[in-house]
């Protein structure tokens, strides 16, 4: 385990590098790799990324558009940071939902969104497990790599391939 004069502090604003012309908001906090802090050189691959928005932020409405014109909700935004800093895990809270959302580089994303009502009833301590579960193995350097929140991920991502292409049968499909 990491020392905490060894933990690299959070990113700093500007941290992260975006395309020429590009300006995404930065992320609220980042989670750095363990493994990465025993390193000598001590640089941090970021695991995760994490945003948070205004109470009761919608999001999945667009928001107005900025001065280059784009108007995208809160999570195509954060899903574009995940896609150009290549950090392919990220953590978007309202403080009425936390959403996962995995948007590897080059790939479709997918999400999934907690809902915190539900992880404070005692119906939705599995929930709130569940979530638990999924953010502890992500940071956790105590776990293989392949079953880290990031290899589970990916690893979903090419059974879901497998699958798709097992269902699309052999042979090339004609119009209908």
């Amino acid at each position: 385990m990491a020392s905490t004069a060894s933990i690299p502090p959070a990113p700093a604003r500007n941290a992260f590098r975006h395309p020429p012309g590009r300006r995404n908001p930065d992320p609220s906090f980042a989670f750095a790799d363990p493994r990465r802090l025993d390193s000598p050189n001590r640089q941090a691959d970021w695991l995760l990324l994490a945003k948070t928005l205004p109470l009761a932020t919608d999001l999945d409405a667009r928001t107005a558009a900025d001065e280059r014109g784009w108007s995208a909700s809160p999570t195509q935004r954060l899903e574009r940071l995940l896609r150009e800093t290549r950090v392919p895990i990220g953590l978007l809270s309202n403080g009425v939902q936390i959403r996962l959302i995995y948007a590897p580089h080059g790939e479709n994303s997918g999400n999934i969104t907690f809902h915190v009502k539900y992880m404070t009833e005692v119906a939705g301590r599995p929930i709130l497990a569940a979530l638990h579960m999924l953010l502890g193995e992500c940071c956790s350097g105590a776990v293989p790599p392949r079953l880290r929140l990031a290899g589970l991920l990916a690893r979903s991502r090419e059974y879901q391939s497998a699958v798709s292409t097992q269902l699309a049968g052999p042979g090339p499909r004609r119009p209908l």
